[in-house]
């Protein structure tokens, strides 16, 4: 059964090859995928790249196609956008791809990870514990769990459970022989991987990619604000995975930008939610009243008042000055005449 239902899943993760910080990008076997290096300028020229080998190439008004994307219809490149797009997806399309924008060798990096039918996706946290649950539903004879191609648990009727690699240290991980399910303690990035379950000597009865997550950290608000309007962004440290969305009493919007328009509804809270599929944090709320505050007829009255008073202890504090600087002046006059 397929449990991957979404369309692709995008994420940022650290890359040391050229581009600087690469986007992630899971798509299941079959289907298409949309590199979108979001350009900010107008194109004048464009190249897409799987490492090192061209794969779409636009220069003056005319694309052409390379290597997989000779076949006819499996590539789309927008001249205008600089979207790449490649159908009918195969395991070996999985690795690097960068895009050459305006002579910018590697303006943009993806990663591109393509998954079989039957993978599913399963997040943890790192140094926290992921359960793998093959959610068997006949009696166990036998149970492999890999990494990859490398054993990492087994297990045989009559016999106890063996380890390998990574749970070969003590107390790393557990197999249940009952249910299947392996459980992988205090996770490692290098823990990242495609596990496949043999049940009953099944090859692969199922599959599961595993993620490692970062804990997101509490994000923090931006606000620039007009007489009628705020616009709020918000900001975290961008690790896999993340997602920014806004609570506002109860109702969520997704994204990092928030705009409010002036209102009555003083009441009203606008709070940050950044998240991860295995945490979330929130920013300090903000009232409606802190951003864009309302006075009330009666509030001017008051305020009316207060600077009537003001400016009535001010012409008062003019006068005093002046009287005293006359007083001082006349005194100097006396003093000269005296002497």
């Amino acid at each position: 059964m397929n449990t991957c239902k979404c369309k692709c899943v995008c994420v940022c993760v650290f890359d040391t090859c050229a581009g600087g910080v690469a986007e992630l990008i899971y798509q299941l076997i079959g289907k298409e995928v949309q590199l979108d290096p979001k350009v900010t300028e107008t194109i004048s020229s464009i190249t897409w790249r799987k490492e090192n080998n061209k794969l779409a190439e636009w220069i003056s008004n005319k694309v052409d196609y390379y290597g997989r994307c000779r076949t006819k219809d499996q590539c789309d490149l927008n001249s205008t956008t600089g979207v790449f797009i490649m159908k009918g997806l195969k395991p070996e399309d999985t690795g690097n791809y960068f895009v050459d924008l305006n002579s910018l060798a590697s303006a943009k990096t993806f990663q591109l990870a393509v998954l079989g039918e039957t993978a599913e996706p399963v997040y943890g946290l790192i140094g926290k514990e992921v359960q793998l649950d093959p959610k068997v539903t006949e009696t166990l004879s036998s149970i492999t769990w890999k990494k990859e191609k490398d054993r990492t648990a087994v297990w045989d009727s009559g016999r106890k459970v063996d380890f390998y690699g990574r749970c070969l240290t003590k107390d790393q991980c557990d197999l249940n022989p009952t249910t299947g399910v392996l459980v992988m303690k205090g996770l490692k990035r290098e823990d990242e991987g495609r596990y496949p379950a043999e049940i009953n000597n099944k090859t692969p009865a199922k599959e599961f990619e595993l993620i490692v997550l970062d804990p997101v950290s509490k994000p923090s608000v931006t606000t620039s604000c007009n007489e009628t309007q705020c616009i709020l962004i918000c900001v975290g440290e961008e690790t896999k995975h993340t997602k920014y969305s806004w609570k506002e009493n109860g109702k969520t919007t997704p994204g990092n930008t928030l705009t409010v328009q002036k209102s009555g509804e003083q009441s009203k809270s606008y709070t940050c939610v950044f998240s991860n599929p295995k945490s979330e944090e929130h920013s300090d709320p903000l009232t409606h009243m802190d951003l864009l505050p309302v006075i009330s007829p009666e509030d001017w009255s008051i305020l009316d008042t207060v600077l009537s008073v003001l400016s009535g202890v001010c012409v008062t504090g003019a006068a005093v000055a002046v009287a005293v600087a006359v007083w001082i002046h006349c005194s100097d006059r006396k003093q000269l005449k005296g002497k």
